[in-house]
């Protein structure tokens, strides 16, 4: 009883191997062998036969001559100037002087000069704007009329009295003169009467002495009026007509700034104001413009560079540029160091340095605030000539030079 359950189980293991082989009717395809060994069988040919065609050429070749291929000039020159560079830096480019125009004077505007449109180039002393004037017109006529006023009483003290006046206090000293000698008659006539009263006779002796008093009075005014007023005086008036003309001179002043001329010649960067608003110059953060514009001139532009703490030793006042731009980077200007900024800056670890841009006259592709890379020459390469004025004096090099070829040398005979 125990035999029959272990042949049933081997049974079973057999047929399942069984059933796991393939049937007769299906064939494996046979692996293709010995494709590898062809495969570096025609390498090596090839390349036997690329070694002979080599060795053909070079045998053809032998007899040649040697050229031999001088540098170009332009080659040449590029490794001169990579010797010449003693640091390259980027920066920005910025105008040298950056006006903010702004009037003088408050008012509206009511007109500007082709709209103050950004780009446009401006003459000096070109008017911009126009403000309003009505009010500086009102404060010209009032001083004008104050100034009036003070000329015509210096001049009148200045002139003295006329001829009329110093006849007319004569004429009141003698008739002053006869009513003395009246009073005193009659003062006399009174005394030898006896028949006058003391208060008769005291009334009489007043007059007389009163009338004496209005004489000399007389004489010392018609002494005045003949000497003409106190030098004081006259210093005084000239002084009120010389601060007249000076507020008259103002409010013209005034008036004249109501028209914005430019300051330089330079082209509008950033237009800040309309027509209709109102411009103060004094005014910075109550809502009203300060300013009209602001402007450059572009052919006096910078590079400003800045320029690492480690490297600054390099950098001196008068070194020679080269700058080129990221926008025409076939164009490159000379320039040279105008100056280097006396304070450091503490989180960029840096000093800003200024590099003067030699621009062309008729050159008018910078613009403020490109990108620029600059390069600082040694001073060895600012004594040597450069450009045009040092090809110029010597020959150019040959483009190639031409060797004859070593010849192998005779055989003897046998």
């Amino acid at each position: 009883m125990n035999e029959a359950p272990a042949t049933s189980s081997t049974g079973s293991l057999q047929e399942r191997v069984q059933s796991l082989k393939l049937p007769p009717q299906v064939r494996v395809p046979p692996r293709p062998r010995g494709y590898l060994r062809w495969l570096l069988i025609l390498l090596l040919v090839g390349g036997a036969g690329g070694g002979y065609v080599w060795w053909k050429n070079h045998q053809a070749n032998a007899g040649a001559s040697v050229t031999v291929s001088a540098p170009q000039p332009t080659e040449m020159k590029k490794i001169a100037e990579a010797k010449d560079v003693v640091l390259e830096a980027g920066g920005y480019i910025v105008p040298a002087q950056k006006v903010q125009v702004s009037p003088k004077v408050g008012g509206q505007v009511e007109w500007l000069y082709k709209n103050l449109e950004e780009g446009t180039f401006v003459p000096k002393d070109t008017v911009i704007a126009t403000l309003e004037k009505t009010e500086f017109e009102f404060d010209l006529r009032r001083a004008q009329a104050a100034a009036d006023l003070a000329k015509a009483r210096y001049e009148e003290l200045k002139n003295g009295s006329r001829q009329e006046e110093i006849q007319q206090a004569l004429a009141a000293i003698k008739e002053t003169e006869e009513t003395i000698n009246e009073a005193r008659d009659e003062l006399t006539r009174f005394r030898n009467s006896g028949t006058a009263t003391a208060q008769e006779l005291v009334r009489a002796d007043v007059r007389v002495r009163s009338l004496v008093q209005k004489l000399e009075q007389l004489k010392l005014n018609h002494v005045m009026l003949v000497i003409g007023p106190r030098t004081e005086r006259i210093q005084a008036a000239w002084a009120e007509y010389q601060q007249a003309l000076a507020e008259r001179d103002k409010a013209q002043y005034r008036l004249d700034n109501t028209q914005v001329r430019s300051p330089i010649s330079g082209v509008i960067l950033e237009k800040k104001a309309e027509v209709g608003n109102t411009v103060r110059p004094e005014a910075f953060s109550n809502g009203l413009s300060a300013s009209l514009c602001d402007m450059a001139d572009l052919h006096n532009l910078e590079a400003e560079i800045d320029i690492s703490e480690r490297d600054i030793q390099r950098i001196y006042k008068g070194q020679k540029c080269r700058i080129r731009t990221e926008a025409y980077k076939d164009k490159e200007y000379d320039g040279y160091v105008s100056r280097l900024m006396p304070i450091a800056s503490r989180s960029k670890a840096s000093v800003t340095v200024k590099i003067k841009i030699l621009i062309p006259e008729n050159d008018v592709s910078l613009r403020p605030e490109m990108r620029a890379r600059v390069q600082f020459m040694s001073m060895d390469s600012e004594q040597a000539p450069q450009g045009n004025d040092a090809s110029t004096d010597q020959p150019s090099a040959p483009a190639a030079t031409t060797a004859p070829a070593p010849t192998a040398p005779d055989r003897p005979t046998p």
